[in-house]
C-alpha cells in the first residue's frame, strides 16, 4: 500500500491535536502501512553496533500526570502492540520508544520493534551537561516497545524507571549515546493469542522475549500432523494474523529472523487464547558486551530515596535563570510565594512547598512535579515556550 500526501497530511493533523506523549495508538494502522510500502534499502546490520550520539527523554512520569511504577504508554499501549508488560518479567518495563526517523526503526523489520539498544548517559559534550547520576558512562539496556511521533531522529523516549538509573527522572532531558545491540532474554519466545475464531477463520497474535537480533521477519504457523505452513501477515508493531486458521490444533510455529536464522516449536499453541511459552530462541551471535537488561528490584533500588524536609530549604537563583526572567520580581522563594502581577509582566512564576513540590504557572503551561527526589525549577518563557532548568535550585 503507497502512503498518500493526504494520509500523511492527516497523521501530521491527529499528531498537532495531541499533547506530546499522549495517544501514540492513533495512528498505528496509517505509520505502519506506510512503513511497509518504504523500499528495502537498509543491509543488514551487525551487532553490536556503532554508538550514535543523541538525547533521552522519559514518559510515565510526573510530567505525564502519572506514577513511573503505573503502566503508561509503552508498558501497557505501545505501539509495538505487547499490551500490558509484567513489571516483574523481562524486560523489566526496561523499554523505550524509537522516532520514525531513526536509522534503526527504518532499517526495520517491525519499526526496530522487540530490539535492543545500549543507552549511556553523556556528562558533556552535548545541549544537557552534568544531568548524569555520576560522572557520565552510566548504561542500561532497553527493548523497543513503542514509536515516538514528536521524537528527533536521535532522540530516545524511555519509561521513568529506567531514565532514572542513569540520571533523575525530573529533568526531563539527557545527552546520550546508544547503539543496537543483542537482546538477551532468560527465557524462550512467548507467544500471546488474543483473537481466536477457530477453522478457516481469524487467529491474531504477537511474538515476545527474541534473543539476538531480536529482528523478526516471518511467522508460520501449521496443524499437528500436516506438512503445509500457513504465513502470517504483519498487520502492524509486532503483531501477526492470518484469516485462514488451519485445523489440527495444537499448531506448530516457525519464526525466521532477518539473517535468515530459522527457529521452530511442535504443538506449542493450543487452539484459542492465551499466553502460550514456546521451546525456540533465537541464538546471540557476535561478541556483545551490553550491559544487561535489570530487573525491576533493581531498577527500584536505582532509585533516590525522596526526602521531604520539615523546612524546606531556601534555593539560591541562579545568574543564569535571573537573566532569563523578563521580571526576576516574579520569581519565588521556599519563603516568599512569587509575587502577584499580570501575565504581560512576568515569564512564569515558581512556587515552592515542603513536600518537594514544583509548581510552574504560565501563559502556556502547567506542570506540578510532586514528591520527586529533587527540588527542580524549571522557568517557563513565554516568548519561546521553551524550559530551561537551573541546578542552582537543587539542594
Amino acid at each position: 500500500m503507497a502512503c498518500s500526501n493526504s494520509q500523511l497530511e492527516s497523521g501530521q493533523h491527529l499528531r498537532a491535536a495531541r499533547p506530546a506523549l499522549l495517544a501514540r495508538t492513533a495512528l498505528l494502522p496509517l505509520l505502519f502501512s506506510c512503513f511497509s510500502s518504504l523500499p528495502s534499502t537498509f543491509a543488514m546490520i551487525s551487532l553490536p553496533t556503532d554508538w550514535r550520539t543523541g538525547i533521552a527523554t522519559n514518559y510515565g512520569g510526573a510530567q505525564d500526570g502519572k506514577s513511573p511504577y503505573s503502566p503508561s504508554y509503552g508498558t501497557s499501549i505501545g505501539a509495538c502492540g505487547y499490551g500490558l508488560l509484567d513489571k516483574s518479567k523481562w524486560p523489566y518495563w526496561s523499554v523505550g520508544a524509537l522516532s520514525q526517523s531513526n536509522v534503526f526503526y527504518s532499517a526495520g523489520p517491525l519499526g526496530g520493534c522487540g530490539q535492543c539498544f545500549e543507552v549511556q548517559c553523556m556528562n558533556s559534550g552535548g545541549q544537557f551537561a552534568g544531568r548524569c547520576n555520576g560522572n557520565g558512562g552510566e548504561s542500561v539496556t532497553i527493548m523497543v516497545s513503542d514509536f515516538c511521533p514528536e521524537c528527533e531522529s536521535d532522540h530516545l523516549d524511555l519509561q521513568a524507571l529506567t531514565y532514572n538509573q542513569l540520571g533523575p527522572m525530573a529533568l526531563g532531558r539527557m545527552d546520550i549515546k546508544y547503539r543496537r545491540v543483542n537482546c538477551k532474554p532468560p527465557v524462550n519466545m512467548l507467544v500471546d493469542v488474543d483473537s481466536s475464531s477457530g477453522l478457516g477463520g481469524w487467529i491474531r497474535m504477537t511474538v515476545k522475549n527474541a534473543a539476538g537480533r531480536a529482528a523478526i521477519k516471518a511467522v508460520s504457523i501449521r496443524g499437528t500432523g500436516s506438512s503445509s505452513w500457513t504465513e502470517l501477515n504483519n498487520d502492524w508493531g509486532a503483531r501477526w494474523e492470518t484469516g485462514q486458521q488451519p485445523s489440527g490444533s495444537p499448531f506448530d510455529m516457525q519464526v525466521t529472523q532477518d539473517d535468515g536464522q530459522v527457529v521452530t516449536c511442535n504443538g506449542c499453541l493450543q487452539e484459542g487464547t492465551g499466553t502460550f511459552q514456546t521451546t525456540m530462541q533465537f541464538k546471540v551471535v557476535g561478541n556483545d558486551d551490553s550491559a544487561a537488561i535489570v530487573s525491576a528490584a533493581a531498577q527500584a533500588a536505582a532509585l533516590p530515596v525522596p526526602t521531604h524536609p520539615q523546612t524546606a530549604p531556601t534555593p539560591v537563583l541562579s545568574r543564569n535563570l535571573l537573566a532569563n526572567a523578563v521580571n526576576p520580581g516574579c520569581l519565588g522563594t521556599a519563603n516568599k510565594p512569587a509575587a502577584s502581577a499580570p501575565a504581560e509582566d512576568c515569564t512564569g512564576s515558581i512556587h515552592f512547598n515542603m513536600l518537594a513540590k514544583v509548581q510552574i504557572h504560565a501563559p502556556t503551561d502547567a506542570i506540578d512535579y510532586t514528591d520527586q527526589p529533587y527540588l527542580n525549577c524549571w522557568l517557563v518563557l513565554r516568548s519561546q515556550h521553551a524550559r530551561k532548568w537551573s541546578p542552582d535550585l537543587t539542594p
